[in-house]
């Protein structure tokens, strides 16, 4: 099996159970096993190996961790939470037209084009629609040409 798809086999996992063959795996390295025997013993390429050994050298157990593991709910947000603030009461405060967007009616283009007018930080429409969840705000209607937002 290839690195990329052993290394997608174990991302399907959740957080934990990746985490533990990790483990098992440069506790193989640090007995004095072979790379190969390893990468054949959890069925992953050599480069896998590598990779996990070079994060464990680095950081130690916790760097074995995946990325998603170690971040937490919320950590690492493309805005502040001022400038969330400060975006989210522009929304409540005006219409597009007020701040030199199209239309009367929010939509989470408007509100994207907004925040990259304002930060220069661009969002996809699914992003956008994160930080409107977390704000508590919803789209009625089905399509975003057509939804309007409530909080």
């Amino acid at each position: 099996m290839r690195g990329r798809r052993a290394f997608l086999n174990l991302k399907r996992k959740g957080a934990k159970d990746r985490l533990l063959p990790r483990l098992r795996a440069v506790a193989a390295l640090v007995e004095g096993r072979d790379r190969e025997d390893v990468a054949a013993m959890f069925k992953v390429s050599l480069k896998a190996v590598d990779g996990w050994w070079a994060k464990w050298l680095v950081g130690g157990p916790g760097r074995a961790r995946s990325a998603s593991a170690r971040r937490q709910a919320g950590e690492h947000q493309a805005l502040s939470e001022a400038e969330q603030a400060a975006v989210r009461q522009a929304v409540l405060d005006h219409q597009p037209c007020d701040l030199g967007l199209r239309g009367q009616l929010w939509t989470r283009g408007q509100i994207g084009a907004l925040i990259a007018s304002l930060y220069r930080v661009h969002l996809t429409e699914p992003g956008v629609d994160k930080y409107l969840r977390r704000w508590g705000c919803r789209f009625s209607g089905r399509t975003s040409a057509r939804s309007r937002l409530s909080f």
